[in-house]
Formats: C-alpha cells, structure tokens, sequence
C-alpha cells in the first residue's frame, strides 16, 4: 500500500503542490490527470523521494519514505520514464538486468542467476525474443516494454509511469497499456500520469484529477470522470458516450467540433471517393 497524506510543496516561495492525500493499494490502476503544470511530475518526484523537502507524509505500509533508504525505498518502488535514450548500445538483457543492481552487494557484478531473472522478466511481458539485440535498435514501444520489464525484474511491486505511451504509435499504446493492467491483475500498483483521460476509463480503476497542485476530483472513472470535469480542467468541450466493448461496458470521449468542420470533412470525403 503507498499512502500519500497531505502531501504539500513549495519551490522559491511558489506552492506547487497542496493537501495532496491519496492511497493506492495492491491490484489498483491509478490514473492522475491534468493539464500541464498542474504538478503531477512533481508529484512523482516526493513519491520517489527525490524532493525531500515536503509537508506531509509519503508512506509505503504504513512506514515513512523519509525514514528508508534508497536502497530500502528502491525495493518497493520502481520508476517507469516516458521515454529513455542510452548513451551506449546494451543488450535488451542488461538494460532489464539494471533493475536487480539494487539487490546486489555493492561492487557486486551480475551473475547467471541475475540474468536468468532478468530473462524471466522479459519473458513475463512478452518480449523475451528482444534479449540479445541492442536496447538503441529496437522500436519506441519495445523500449517502453524494456522499461516495464527492468522494473518487474527490481522485484518492486509499485510501479510509478509517468505518461509511458507519450512518444507511442497508437498500435503501441494499447500493447503496453494492456500488459500494464495485466501486472495491476497480478497484484502489482500502479500510479500512472497520462494525459488521455479515456486511459482512466479502459484500463483505470481509480483516478485523479489535478489542477493548480490540487486534487480537483478523486475516486471511479466511471462516476467521476464527467463531461463538466474535463470542461472546467482542460478548458475543451466534450461528449462522453458509453460503448459495448468485448465483455464490458467502457466509455469514449468525443469533442465537440465548432462551425463547419464536420461538413467540410464529409465534404472532402466524397470528393476523394470520386479520384
């Protein structure tokens, strides 16, 4: 469980965050929203303990971040960026083996044991036939795949993702998405940024919603997740229309278009279709 109590944050007198309080427990999908600058990377940064100077109390089973170690907080922790781009070309293996660096004795290197689970990981988000090529070679999704694997191999069962299909191709979003609630079914936690609010409906079973550092709206997608909402945060206006999607009921968010842009698309179209 990772419980965060009125979290609050300032930097050069300006407050970023305020009366931030949330708790994520084991199995959950946790999307936060928000425009930019609304402080959810800042946010992730006192999660992870690289902001030390907070109000408030980030705890992981009731013990306090503040009184762990790195090394202690990096075992129940594992961060996920939107994108990572090496400097040297390592194997896909010894990217994901990274994660079990935590584990080792300091000037400890690697062994068959280490890469045997880094392997498993790979394996257990399906990407084990990447193992042996160069981590700079291989697609964006793939290394958003990489990524997810390194932190299932660090044996932390919260996983911070900060908006990690950003810089994705639409096919590529879905795969890595997909895979993500399967770690969530398997009891992992999962706090993830994005700045799609239909991720919170397909794969969330909690949100957030963050503007000006607050928490604007908290609880169930479904219910909360509103038309107004997405009014008032992002300043757009929207449809929201429930749809049959395989076994459930899901929701999809459609924006209102101004003036005549829908007829001159149509437009278009049959112009096209006579080419």
């Amino acid at each position: 469980m990772l419980e965060v109590k009125e979290l609050s944050f300032d930097y050069r007198e300006r407050e970023i965050l305020k009366d931030i309080s949330f708790t994520a427990m084991a199995g959950d999908f946790l999307c936060i929203l928000g425009p930019n600058g609304a402080g959810k990377s800042t946010l992730f940064r006192c999660i992870l303990g690289l902001h030390k100077r907070y109000n408030g109390i980030v705890s992981i089973h009731n013990e306090n971040i503040k009184n762990m170690s790195q090394v202690k907080l990096a075992k129940k922790m594992a961060y996920i960026p939107q994108s990572h781009y090496p400097t040297f070309n390592f194997k896909v293996l010894d990217i994901v083996a990274m994660g079990l660096t935590v584990h080792l004795d300091k000037l400890a290197s690697p062994t068959g044991e280490h890469e045997k689970l880094a392997y498993e990981a790979l394996e257990q988000l399906g990407i084990s036939y990447l193992w042996n090529r160069g981590y700079g070679e291989i697609s964006g999704g793939e290394r958003q795949m990489t990524l997810i694997a390194r932190a299932v191999a660090q044996k932390s069962f919260i996983l911070l993702m900060d908006e990690p299909t950003a810089n994705l191709d639409y096919g590529n979003q879905i795969r890595v998405l997909e895979k993500v609630r399967e770690l969530a079914q398997e009891g992992y936690t999962i706090i993830m940024t994005t700045h799609n609010p239909e991720h919170a409906f397909i794969y969330g079973n909690k949100m957030l919603m963050m503007q000006k550092g607050e928490i604007t709206c908290a609880g169930c997608p479904t219910i909360e997740l509103t038309e107004e909402l997405i009014q008032n945060v992002y300043g757009v206006s929207v449809e929201i229309h429930e749809i049959y999607n395989g076994d459930v009921d899901t929701k999809v968010i459609v924006p209102k278009l101004k003036g005549d842009y829908g007829k001159n698309v149509s437009m278009d179209r049959r112009e096209y279709s006579l080419l």
